[in-house]
């Protein structure tokens, strides 16, 4: 399988951003946003998004398979794509949608392609930054032709990091006592795109769906971070839960004391 260009996602992305996203940011009106069965928001621009993506992915590489967000709902065979021959697209069409539906700007477009039930090339897009960035199994992580390194933690005294924590870990008693600060932006993608800028150190995340962590494990993983089950400590599996999430980190170093820190207080 050839990947393709990744300036062709960008610029898809990009597309998608400018035509379907960007128009509608603050403007959603009340019968644009609804529930969908497992509670979480979802908007009229998730679904616009989700559609125009899976044309165009699938034109780029024909006779590839896509794994959608919105397509998966109601629907979870979708996720036996992975072990399939085809190339599989998979595709968070808008990441953090309760925020984009308030007016914040923290909102991402999400787009991996695996092979096999493996990573190999993903894009984290952040249209209201115009921030698009990528990474490709064995060529590293980049934007806009800069290569992009991991926040590197002298010693990873855990006080020196910064990290973004979930409602339930955020309820530790000695957590803001422990790191230099605790943070949630209700966006995976753009938790993301900061681990891989070294703009923050560590995220975890209780929930492991293909769609909002794909393409932020490989870009975050050619950048020269480290990302694994929290208690296992294996590697994340798409289509697989983990017990106790995944922890993303900036590197192997910060991954293992983070990761004692926050398993000794679920014990």
């Amino acid at each position: 399988m050839i990947i393709p260009d990744p300036d062709t996602i960008v610029a898809l992305m990009e597309e998608c951003s400018k035509k379907i996203l960007l128009p509608s940011f603050g403007k959603l009106t009340k019968n644009q946003i609804w529930r969908k069965d497992n509670k979480s928001l979802v908007t009229q621009a998730d679904l616009d998004s989700e559609k125009f993506l899976i044309r165009r992915l699938t034109e780029i590489l024909p006779g590839s398979l896509t794994i959608g967000e919105e397509e998966a709902e109601g629907n979870p065979e979708i996720l036996d794509h992975f072990q399939r021959e085809h190339a599989v697209w998979v595709i968070d069409p808008l990441d953090g949608t309760s925020n984009y539906s308030r007016g914040d700007s923290k909102f991402a477009i999400l787009i991996s392609l695996c092979l096999k039930g493996e990573i190999v090339a993903g894009w984290l897009g952040m249209p209201a930054f115009d921030l698009y960035i990528w990474g490709i199994k064995g060529e590293g992580a980049w934007s806009r032709g800069k290569k992009l390194k991991t926040k590197k933690s002298k010693g990873a005294d855990l006080l020196s990091l910064s990290g973004s924590l979930g409602a339930r870990m955020r309820k530790i008693p000695d957590l803001d006592d422990s790191f230099e600060s605790i943070k949630n932006y209700r966006c995976c993608g753009a938790e993301y795109v900061d681990i891989a800028l070294g703009k923050l150190d560590f995220a975890h995340y209780p929930r492991t769906k293909p769609w909002d962590h794909c393409a932020g494990n490989i870009v975050v993983l050619e950048a020269g971070g480290f990302i694994g089950e929290l208690i296992a400590g294996s590697n994340y599996k798409p289509w697989q839960s983990a017990k106790e999430g995944i922890l993303v980190a900036s590197s192997g170093e910060v991954f293992s004391k983070v990761g004692n820190f926050l398993k000794a207080r679920l014990s």
